[in-house]
């Protein structure tokens, strides 16, 4: 009896499993039915020979390594593009991995190129010109031209991209297209003068930055669209202020620089913070990729100096530098501050302090990529460990340390012993002096009269014995001769 329950039991479970196995191959099945019909469906929409380019990109296995040679043109533009560097010059646009491999060369035939860039798309654009031209990153994907010049473009990591030319119906218009090859999913028709526009990433929205001209003063404004609904779904002006640039990040912020000061914003279009500029004025901007932002004060033909200072992502202020050279680019990161001159870069941290510096002549551009600095020069492209150059730069600056500690020692010594030295000297100096003093006393005043001079008493009695004797003498014969006479007689 207890075999046969153990046979059930056994069917049971087998019963079990077969059941499991065959739904989870149905689900299997409906997976592989629903991307083949969305397949089918957006078959006309897919680049195959882009998809096989960028393919075979990144298989062909990793390059020789930086310093990379530039092949000549003016450089414009060095930026990170996730596990590519893009390089854009006056005549081409090029692609490198990470390991020096080039992967695009494309020649864009553009007056005054400017890129944007997200994921593996770059949308390179002709700003005062028609033409624009979209890239992965091994090949040209679609270009096309617009009616009317163009005044800025962005591109978003879902591949929207936006373009802002002029119209003859308005002073700007914004076009938005999912797809290069059909319509635009959103147009916009603007009444004031566009200056820049920013996409949401992952999302169907964006924001446009507009200037006006109110009571002889600027009046900028900022207004938001979802692209499903044609109007306007909130609106900020800035009377008074020249907007300069505009990015929305990471859906979460919406960050503007103007003439006056740095502005922060929700995506309700609300004020969160800003940072006022104070009457500085503004050099140059760089919108960081961790939400803060890099700004940069002064005027070094007036000057000589310029102020770099440094905001997180709730603009307040981190720290600031000044140098006294032209600043050719800077760029910053989460962790350090880049600043190039034509001829060096100087790495500061976050609160200000310079932390090392790397020479370089004829420096053009620089990129930092997590811990690698890329630097571009008129020849070629280099890189190096941020870490290995701080690292050394430290190790330099112990051992300086150590000596001018060395250095403090000896001088120290020297000093110790000099001292020792000169305190032998007068110690010995006045041994000297005690000895003489004892067996050469100065004479006093009664010894120098006695010395000179006899006294009256002894001076009488000096002169009376001589008076005796010279009597004596003259009075009777010597005795002495007596004697000597009686004794000559006898002999």
């Amino acid at each position: 009896m207890a075999k046969l329950t153990d046979l059930e039991k056994v069917r049971r479970i087998r019963a079990h499993k077969r059941t499991r196995k065959n739904l989870l191959l149905l689900a299997l099945a409906a997976i592989l039915v629903f991307f083949s019909v969305s397949l089918v469906k957006r078959a006309e929409d897919v680049d195959f020979a882009t998809l096989y380019s960028d393919l075979k990109v990144d298989l062909a296995g990793n390059g020789d390594g930086y310093p990379v040679p530039l092949p000549g043109g003016k450089i414009l533009k060095l930026q990170n593009a996730g596990d590519n560097l893009l390089l854009l010059t006056d005549t081409n646009l090029y692609t490198y991995n990470m390991s020096g491999r080039q992967t695009l060369n494309a020649q864009h035939g553009m007056s005054n190129p400017l890129l944007a860039h997200t994921g593996d798309r770059t949308l390179l654009y002709d700003r005062g010109g028609t033409r624009y031209s979209l890239y992965s990153k091994s090949a040209l994907v679609h270009s096309g031209s617009m009616n009317f010049p163009l005044y800025v473009a962005d591109i978003s990591s879902n591949e929207n991209f936006a373009l802002v030319t002029g119209s003859d119906q308005s002073l700007a218009l914004v076009s938005v297209y999912s797809n290069p090859k059909k319509e635009p999913i959103f147009r916009y028709w603007s009444a004031r003068m566009v200056i820049d526009v920013s996409l949401a990433e992952n999302q169907n929205a964006m924001v446009i930055a507009c200037v006006d001209v109110q009571d002889g003063d600027y009046l900028s404004s900022i207004s938001r669209f979802q692209f499903s609904i044609e109007k306007e779904m909130g609106r900020a002006d800035l009377p008074g202020e020249l907007i300069l640039g505009i990015d929305w990040f990471n859906n979460n912020t919406i960050r503007v620089v103007t003439d006056k000061r740095a502005i922060l914003f929700d995506n309700d279009l609300k004020q969160i913070a800003d940072y006022n500029f104070a009457g500085q004025k503004l050099e140059r901007f760089f919108f960081r990729p961790d939400g803060g932002l890099l700004v940069v004060f002064g005027s070094y033909a007036e000057e000589k100096q310029l102020k770099a200072v440094l905001l997180n992502s709730r603009f307040k202020k981190q720290g600031e530098y000044t140098t006294n050279y032209e600043i050719v680019t800077a760029k910053a990161d989460a962790n350090r501050l880049y600043i190039a001159s034509s001829n060096k870069v100087e790495i500061v941290s976050h609160d200000g302090v310079l932390l090392t510096e790397l020479p370089l002549p004829n420096l053009y551009k620089v990129e930092p990529v997590g811990d690698q600095l890329f630097c571009a020069d008129n020849t070629q492209i280099s890189v190096s460990s941020v870490k290995q150059l701080i690292a050394a730069q430290e190790e330099k600056d112990r051992q300086e340390e150590k000596d001018r500690q060395e250095e403090k020692d000896r001088q120290e010594e020297a000093e110790r012993k000099a001292k020792e030295e000169e305190e032998r000297k007068e110690k010995q100096e006045e041994e000297s002096s005690g000895q003489s003093s004892e067996e050469d006393p100065a004479p006093g005043p009664d010894s120098s009269s006695s010395s000179s001079g006899m006294g009256d008493s002894d001076s009488e009695e000096l002169f009376q014995e001589a008076d005796g004797q010279d009597g004596s003498s003259q009075s009777g014969a010597d005795p002495s001769l007596e004697n000597l006479s009686g004794e000559s007689g006898q002999e």
